[in-house]
């Protein structure tokens, strides 16, 4: 009986042994665990160190890439970064911000140093958002270019006919004709200016062809409808400036296809348009073509009911025949310690041309690098470009049935002093609206235009920023997104 009672107190002891035992291989298991899970956390977060870092750095890989390091014989990280970011969609407000976006993910790994062979992972994430800087360089002239409501970029003669309206400074480097083909007789010409430039100052509406500074080369003015008569009868401000054409860099952007925002970004494809557009909205996808630029290899006709937010690039020419066709910018945001959102021009090409029967409103810059065309069409006829037009030449004809008048015989109806109202309102009276439905006009809120040719990236580090990008860390987690 002895005998059973000792082996089973030897039983109940190494029972207990055998449970403390076990309770402290647990725990060491449990602390080495804990052990190599900070481990893992530590090297996660140099990883992203590293990450943030290496994006400022010149020599940053770009999205898409991804690095690894070792820190020791058991500690390393993996850093990826990502164009985007996750949280975002197509609900989401700030959606149109996913191309500033990168998100970086850094995992870390750390093998535990007593050899059991367990390995703990951490990942952290991080989003940044990019600090526009600087923008790649620009033409020689484009300061002097955007400038102004319309700049002429080459000595090419103008020929305007009435009625139109131009707001804001204008510049012309040649001779220019207003009333290219009517008021064909001289008085007619004249009054009706000088009337057009009285009338705002006495409660009238200000239908003046011009209505801000007009700069020209007045050497280069003639004959009886002198240039700058025409400019003083109409009240407008003259300067008279010597020719000044732009420099050999202003060049057509040609065979686009793709582009991108800032170095080590994502490359967007351009899309690539056919030649007749009708019934079409083309628009930016924060994706896959966040600026919305499109590009046409050859002539580009517009039929009707088409809307472009963003920039339709055109090799050749570019006829408006349609109703309802509109063009719209994408805003980029405003470089570090500005205001003013960053635009791309909103249509280019060799020639514009506006037909009879289109209705046409810009809004944004064009820049057009030999004629600007409004052709022969009834006054009624409404185009609205809202921005800058940049133009080799540019050419308004006749408006209908104004081109039909008998302006000796119309002007000795009127008898300016037999006539106690303005000419234009007389000539109202009889079917002949002054009132402009050709409108340019300059942004209402001061923007910044840039131009690109699509061959590098748009925005740049700035000159201070040693050769890299900035960024701001938007948010950072740990675990995987």
């Amino acid at each position: 009986m002895s005998v059973l009672i000792v082996i089973l107190l030897v039983s109940v002891a190494m029972v207990v042994s055998y449970a403390v035992l076990r309770d402290q291989s647990t725990s060491v298991q449990i602390q080495s665990n804990a052990d190599t899970l900070v481990l893992a956390r530590q090297a996660a977060m140099t990883g992203l160190t590293y990450g943030v870092r290496a994006m400022h750095a010149p020599d940053w890989t770009g999205v898409d890439t991804n690095t690894s390091r070792s820190l020791g014989a058991y500690e390393r990280f993996t850093v990826s970064f990502t164009a985007g970011d996750a949280s975002l969609g197509p609900g989401s407000p700030e959606y149109g911000d996913m191309p500033y976006r990168v998100t970086i993910h850094s995992i870390g790994e750390a093998d535990d140093p007593r050899g059991t062979g367990r390995t703990s992972t951490c990942t952290v994430h991080a989003v940044m958002r990019l600090i526009p800087r600087g923008l790649s360089n620009q033409p020689t002239d484009w300061s002097k270019m955007e400038g102004y409501t319309v700049y002429q970029t080459k000595r090419e003669a103008t020929e305007l006919d009435l009625p139109f309206q131009i707001t804001g400074k204008v510049r012309f480097q040649s001779r220019v004709t207003l009333g290219m083909n009517y008021p064909d007789y001289y008085s007619a010409w004249y009054y009706y200016l000088l009337h057009l430039g009285r009338m705002p100052s006495q409660g009238h509406p200000d239908y003046r062809q011009f209505t801000g500074r007009v700069c020209f080369p007045s050497t280069e003015q003639g004959g009886t409808t002198n240039f700058l008569l025409a400019v003083q009868l109409l009240s407008c401000s003259a300067t008279s400036m010597g020719i000044d054409e732009v420099a050999s860099d202003w060049v057509k952007p040609a065979n686009l296809s793709t582009y991108q925002i800032y170095p080590g970004g994502p490359v967007y494809e351009i899309p690539q348009l056919g030649e007749v557009l009708s019934g079409i909205i083309l628009e930016p996808d924060p994706r896959t073509n966040p600026l919305g630029l499109f590009y046409r290899h050859g002539n580009s006709t517009l039929e009707g009911n088409v809307s472009v937010r963003g920039t339709l690039f055109c090799r050749d020419t570019v006829e408006i025949r349609g109703a309802n066709v509109r063009f719209e910018p994408v805003e980029m945001p405003p470089l570090f310690g500005e205001t003013k959102p960053v635009r791309m021009p909103a249509l280019t090409g060799q020639t514009v041309k506006v037909k009879p029967g289109s209705e046409t409103e810009i809004t944004g810059l064009v820049a057009v690098f030999d004629q600007f065309l409004i052709e022969k069409s009834p006054v009624t006829l409404p185009l609205k470009l809202v921005g800058r037009l940049v133009t080799r030449k540019l050419y308004i004809r006749e408006r209908e049935p104004w081109n039909t008048v008998n302006w000796q015989q119309n002007f000795t109806s009127f008898s300016p002093y037999a006539s106690s109202t303005y000419y234009p309102i007389w000539l109202a009276s009889k079917g002949y609206d002054s009132a402009p439905r050709i409108k340019m006009m300059p942004d209402p809120e001061l923007v910044q235009y840039h131009w690109t040719d699509c061959s590098g990236p748009i925005y740049v580090p700035h000159a201070d920023d040693g050769g890299g990008l900035r960024w701001q860390m938007l948010e950072w987690n740990e675990g995987t997104r």
